[in-house]
């Protein structure tokens, strides 16, 4: 280098300069992790009917697969245990000997219902040496083994040794084949544990790998469940379109295909008790399928919907006839004993129906606590997974720490190669070698800065995913305790209400029943506010109509004359405050549910003193149509709150008495859904712990709502919303969630 020319020493201090500027320029360029917002169930559904409308335009890739996998994928529904008969007869059949018969055998063996530990121990023995594929159906079988004896966590242990050993650069046929076939068991699986979320992801991995592994799928083998599972949790707008796409798909092919899109249909309808409906949806999938054991199981269905629609005798019929047997309170068929249920009100033998209807509450609690054990045992299970969390986190500070040192080591050495330039600017050479030194190992450090950043954006998204679980399973945990805890209720307070209306000659009987009839009403509100409360303004708008100040006061005496909120002990005295118009514009339903919240917790907390509703109209001096504020004040006279406890009162499950032995129940959440509503309708909030009245101290609780004047007529409208006040609606919506 020292003998360069000129030109060639220029040139080689040109690529030097570029060298160095692409590199900080390379430095200097960070991509930001993805952003990972809330879990939507509408975008998992989309995602499942864009994937199955995919699938169902790539026919050209299906029908076709390899002759060493033909036997696999021909008994691939026979492995179930309710199957194995046919599983039996295909063996037998056979020629020559399929590969890997002998585990078939010992499948075959165990699920005979002997006590066979040799088999077993051969087949766990199988699933862990020999080749992947023969380790892979050996633990497919041992996870239709151990699902039928109800060994859930075997079983899922066993689904994911079998995704596991599956070669990951292996992308052949055989490989995609016994991906889809473990991701179906996985399905199945969820689809029994009412799992929704799983049911819904399980299923578009099952839709992507029987692409790949050119499978032959019925729409029911996609949409069926889901459609179930939705309806189970109370999506039925998501059902409803997952029913449409099902029915759509099914009525070219017509046969059973077409029977279990209206057995699905109508399951949906009868979860959403429009049992008219499931009726006819019953009816036409009896007539479509063609096996007999699936239409007597839809015609029991039907008879349970049939009943409800107050057919009872004809629903009586139908179980007596396919089961054989008399309808009476020794049934075991789920779908008899409902019908019996309703059978026995229509009768007025309520006792009756309180005995088939506490035996099934019985088996509904028992099926809730298997549900909660398999829950805790998958937790206990998930507890193994919790190192790789550990791990990553630990890995991510490790690479903090190796981060910085790199750029330390980077400063110093741009540092040096800058003095070195800078002392030895003559020596043209020993500069040049010196920084092409310097560029190389710039490179290499620039490299592994990239990998390790990488490495690190990776395991964000890691822990974002779990995050984004943890968030599905609180959703998905809220609507299932709301719909375990509203079915028993929805079927006792029909039966008290029955009882109310029939038997007017057993005074005690009522009072009782009345008892019973005011808890299950408090429960059901106390679920209500708890949904609420999970939604949060999403699930909220404001609604503005007009209403009469007069409607406002009815409802207070109708909520105290039925008694589940407020009753007759309330001594209610109420000022109207001059300027009060008969007719107000706002939303009603809303006003009405923070007046009775508030009255609540003045007759809860007033000491039977008397509460003051004081009502007002304050017009807007520069609003327009009427424009004002509604004010109305609840003022009672128990003692007042220390203004320090007011603050944490707007906590949930909080009361101002947190101690056992409080006088008053409740979940301690009304006046954090006051605030709520008040955010929701735009209204200003405000309570008074040391109010004096009347010599007594006491709570003066304030709320100003938006609202307008009106004549009464009905012919209000509301004022054309700007672009400014959209914008700004949407704004205090966003702070208020």
């Amino acid at each position: 280098l020292m003998h360069l020319s000129d030109v060639r020493r220029a040139l080689l201090y040109l690529v030097l300069g570029a060298l160095l500027w692409g590199g900080s320029i390379a430095a200097a360029q960070t991509t930001p992790p993805p952003s990972h917002g809330e879990y939507r169930l509408d975008t998992d559904v989309d995602a499942l009917i864009t994937a199955f409308r995919t699938y169902q335009t790539t026919s050209a890739l299906r029908g076709r697969h390899q002759p060493a996998t033909d036997f696999q994928r021909r008994v691939g529904q026979d492995i179930a245990w309710y199957n194995r008969k046919n599983l039996q007869a295909k063996l037998e059949i056979e020629a020559s000997p399929p590969p890997f018969a002998n585990l078939y055998s010992d499948y075959l063996t165990l699920t005979d219902g002997s006590e066979n530990n040799a088999a077993l121990a051969r087949l766990e023995l199988a699933s862990q040496i020999g080749s992947w594929q023969r380790r892979h159906l050996a633990n497919t079988l041992l996870v239709e083994y151990h699902y039928y004896q109800e060994h859930s966590i075997e079983a899922i242990k066993h689904v994911q040794t079998a995704l596991n050993i599956i070669p990951v650069d292996d992308l052949s046929e055989a490989a995609y084949w016994a991906r889809y076939q473990s991701w179906n068991s996985l399905s199945a699986m969820y689809t029994v544990e009412y799992d929704l979320i799983m049911v819904l992801e399980s299923t578009l991995q099952k839709l992507e790998y029987a692409q790949k592994a050119r499978a032959r799928l019925v729409p029911s083998d996609i949409l069926y469940n889901p459609v179930i599972l939705l309806a189970f949790h109370d999506e039925f707008e998501q059902a409803e379109r997952v029913s449409d796409l099902l029915l759509r798909e099914a009525r070219p092919l017509g046969g059973n295909e077409l029977g279990l899109a209206y057995h699905a249909r109508a399951r949906m309808l009868a979860m959403s008790n429009d049992h008219a409906s499931a009726v006819s949806a019953f009816e036409n999938a009896i007539e479509n399928h063609t096996s007999e054991g699936a239409r007597n199981a839809m015609r029991l269905q039907m008879a349970a919907s049939l009943a409800k629609t107050g057919e009872t005798d004809r629903a009586a019929e139908i179980v007596e006839t396919t089961t054989g047997r008399p309808l009476n309170i020794t049934t075991t068929n789920p779908s008899g004993k409902a019908v019996l249920i309703e059978k026995a009100a229509a009768d007025t033998d309520f006792r009756t129906a309180y005995l088939i209807q506490r035996e099934l509450y019985e088996a509904e609690t028992a099926r809730l606590r298997r549900r909660i054990s398999s829950a805790a045992r998958a937790s206990k299970l998930a507890v193994t997974m919790d190192s790789e969390v550990l791990d990553a986190r630990s890995a991510e500070e490790a690479i903090t720490i190796e981060s910085a040192e790199m750029e330390r080591e980077f400063a110093e050495a741009r540092a040096f190669r800058s003095i070195i330039i800078a002392l030895l600017a003559g020596l043209l050479a020993i500069v040049s070698i010196a920084a092409a030194i310097r560029i190389r190992k710039q490179y290499k450090i620039e490299q592994a800065l990239r990998i390790r950043e990488e490495e690190l954006t990776a395991e964000n998204q890691v822990l974002a995913v779990r995050a984004q679980a943890a968030a599905r399973a609180k959703q998905q945990f809220i609507s299932m305790m709301s719909h375990e805890f509203r079915t028993p209720l929805n079927h006792i307070m029909p039966v008290v209400e029955n009882f109310l209306e029939h038997n007017r000659q057993d005074p005690k009987g009522r009072v009782l029943a009345k008892i019973i009839d005011g808890a299950a009403h408090r429960v059901l509100r106390m679920i209500d506010e708890i949904n609420m409360l999970a939604g949060g303004t999403d699930t909220l708008r404001d609604h503005a109509d007009e209403f009469a100040i007069a409607d406002i006061l009815e409802l207070i005496e109708t909520e105290k004359t039925k008694g589940y909120v407020l009753n007759n002990t309330l001594k209610l005295k109420v000022e109207r405050l001059p300027g009060l118009p008969d007719h107000i514009a706002a939303d009603e339903a809303k006003i009405g549910r923070i007046l009775l919240a508030l009255l609540e917790n003045g007759l809860k907390f007033g000491e039977d003193r008397p509460v003051t509703l004081r009502l007002g109209f304050e017009a807007d001096p520069e609003g327009t149509n009427g424009k004002g504020e509604f004010i109305f004040e609840v003022i009672d006279q128990g003692g007042g709150i220390p203004k320090a406890r007011l603050d944490s009162l707007m906590q949930p499950f909080t009361q101002a008495d947190m101690s056992m032995t409080r006088p008053q129940d409740g979940l301690g959440i009304g006046l954090t859904l006051v605030s709520l509503l008040c955010r929701v309708t735009g209204a200003k909030f405000h309570m008074e712990g040391e109010y004096e009245l009347n010599g007594h101290t006491g709570v003066r609780a304030i709320v100003r709502a938006p609202a307008y004047s009106t004549d009464g007529t009905g012919t209000w409208e509301p004022e054309p919303e700007t672009d400014l006040q959209r914008i700004a609606r949407e704004d205090i919506l966003a702070l208020a969630a």
